[in-house]
């Protein structure tokens, strides 16, 4: 029953509650050991002086590097969390970088509930800690019962994917577990944008819907980004699901609420929602899998919500001479009524048979996890 997976979730990213960074963090990517745009060197000709030459960039070699290659995630808490370092191609540009990822059944059987799991890259300018320095580059939810495949584009932040990098896969597993095949295909050309810079606005964050105790702005405090320079457009590229059942509306799991990023004084709003939960391919599944929920699907893949923010951003802000303020909230007017310490407004529980107390199965806390990344293109 998909009402009870909730708590197991929580309690499985329970490392990954508010954090107290300034997420204005200066710890991003440039394009590392890509080649430029520019080269060639004046020369002199006959009865003259040559022009400079200019050259295009330099595709890569096609290229696979394996993330983890059937590595068993299980509700040992030692094996919830694993690291791989890899070594990504450091030279030219790609037409096409692909995430391919592959859950199967370990030994013993399949966790048979829907998890949070992502992949992400490890900043080594913090410490160890998941809470903290995880760059995530993938979102997805877990089956109910079986393993599934799905792919990634991850072309946009090639900037990130380059040298050696210590690579953290978690997956809220609490029974039995998942085995993991993951690898990423570089396909060497031109991409249809270059990306040129990768800088993390958030990194993995816990946000609680509706409780005045509890403000987004604290959990994702205001960033403050100084760009590299270099790139013509700027895009926001956003990773977002919604948590928690049994509350007033049903939060966050089963209502949508509009989600605000204010770049540089410009507002973008979304209303993060996946309506086709019953279309997953992934249809051999048990459990409540087919109900619309806040981002995310089980047995799916997490789709970022992506946006140009390029008119949004001066000249001045473009080349790194002024830095791009940027803020983040959700559920603007929502208050979470049924919640422990609601008082006298306590009430307006979705479930007839639950309180205003959380009870780690039927009702459990509202909650988004967001992640948030300022990608550059040439």
């Amino acid at each position: 029953m998909r009402i009870q997976w909730a708590l197991l979730l929580l309690l499985g990213c329970a490392a990954c509650s508010s954090e107290s960074d300034t997420g204005g963090s200066q710890v991003g990517a440039g394009a590392g050991g890509m080649p430029g745009g520019h080269g060639g060197s004046a020369g002199t000709g006959s009865g003259g002086t040559g022009g400079t030459e200019t050259s295009g960039p330099t595709p890569g070699e096609d290229a696979t590097v394996t993330l983890f290659d059937k590595r068993v995630f299980s509700n040992d808490t030692t094996k919830v969390y694993q690291d791989s370092v890899v070594t990504f191609p450091e030279e030219g540009t790609f037409e096409a970088i692909t995430l391919n990822l592959t859950l199967a059944c370990p030994e013993g059987g399949c966790d048979p509930w829907d998890r949070f799991a992502t992949i992400g890259i490890m900043d080594p300018s913090e410490e160890d800690d998941f809470d903290n320095n995880l760059i995530e580059i993938a979102r997805y939810i877990t089956p109910y019962r079986v393993g599934g495949s799905w792919t990634f584009d991850l072309t946009d932040i090639r900037p990130l994917l380059s040298g050696e990098k210590t690579i953290r896969g978690f997956i809220s597993t609490w029974s039995k577990g998942w085995e993991v095949t993951a690898t990423v295909d570089f396909k060497g050309g031109t991409p249809e944008r270059e990306p040129v810079f990768v800088l993390p606005a958030w990194k993995l964050k816990y946000v609680v819907l509706g409780d005045p105790g509890k403000l987004v702005s604290l959990t994702v405090p205001p960033a403050s980004l100084t760009l590299p320079g270099g790139a013509s457009s700027v895009s926001l590229w956003s990773i977002i699901t919604g948590h928690g059942q049994g509350n007033y509306l049903n939060c966050a799991e089963f209502c949508p609420q509009e989600h605000v990023f204010n770049v540089a004084g410009e507002r973008y709003a979304e209303s993060i929602w996946r309506s086709d939960c019953a279309q997953n391919p992934v249809s051999n599944q048990g459990g409540n899998w087919k109900p619309n929920s806040a981002g995310w699907c089980p047995g799916a893949d997490v789709i970022p919500w992506a946006f140009d923010v390029t008119a949004s951003l001066s000249a001045e802000m473009l080349a790194g001479k002024t830095p791009v303020e940027l803020s983040y909230d959700v559920g603007e007017g929502y208050e979470n009524v049924c919640r422990p310490d609601a008082g006298e407004k306590c009430g307006y529980c979705a479930f007839s048979e639950v309180t205003c107390d959380y009870d780690g199965a039927n009702h459990t806390e509202p909650y988004y996890k967001v992640s948030a990344l300022v990608v550059g293109y040439k």
